[in-house]
């Protein structure tokens, strides 16, 4: 739990799902003071520890949100105002019952590109991630996002 809270500290930009020789399926996290770190547990484990730290129900807030965007899949997760994470597709899984979806924090996205190798998530400190949705979805999730922010707000009276 310690490492959570220090990661929420450093400013968790992203979490994703990545495979590392030996270990697997683990997450790595990407934070704007310290770039990258790597957790051995799945980015649901993670996103779970995360949840316990702000003391948050994952399913009622998909629930919750859910319902207000329209959606069941793909909810994003609002820890607190400034901690708002956008789920966008990272990778195709391998074996089942693995993650294909990394969480980025929609305070630190600068922008979203289509290059000709794919499409990309720009964070701040001009980080780019590949992800493997359309330009078109990316913008959708991150406009989900917006709105659950926005609820999120009006909801604490931030």
């Amino acid at each position: 739990m310690d490492s959570i809270e220090k990661l929420f500290k450093d400013g968790i930009m992203a979490i994703m799902p990545i495979y590392i020789d030996m270990y697997g399926n683990c997450t790595k996290v990407i934070t704007l003071k310290t770039q990258e770190n790597y957790l051995f547990k799945s980015v649901k484990t993670v996103l779970k520890n995360m949840a316990k730290f702000y003391a948050l129900d994952l399913m009622a807030s998909r629930e919750y949100y859910g319902k207000i965007i329209g959606i069941s899949n793909t909810v994003p997760i609002p820890f607190d105002s400034e901690n708002i994470f956008v789920p966008l597709k990272v990778r195709k899984p391998i074996f089942k019952n693995d993650g294909s979806f990394g969480y980025f924090n929609l305070k630190f996205i600068y922008d979203i590109k289509e290059e000709k190798s794919g499409v990309y998530i720009i964070l701040e400190g001009n980080i780019k991630v590949r992800i493997n949705q359309t330009l078109k979805t990316a913008y959708k999730h991150i406009r989900h996002g917006e709105i659950v922010k926005r609820v999120y707000d009006k909801k604490h009276m931030v």
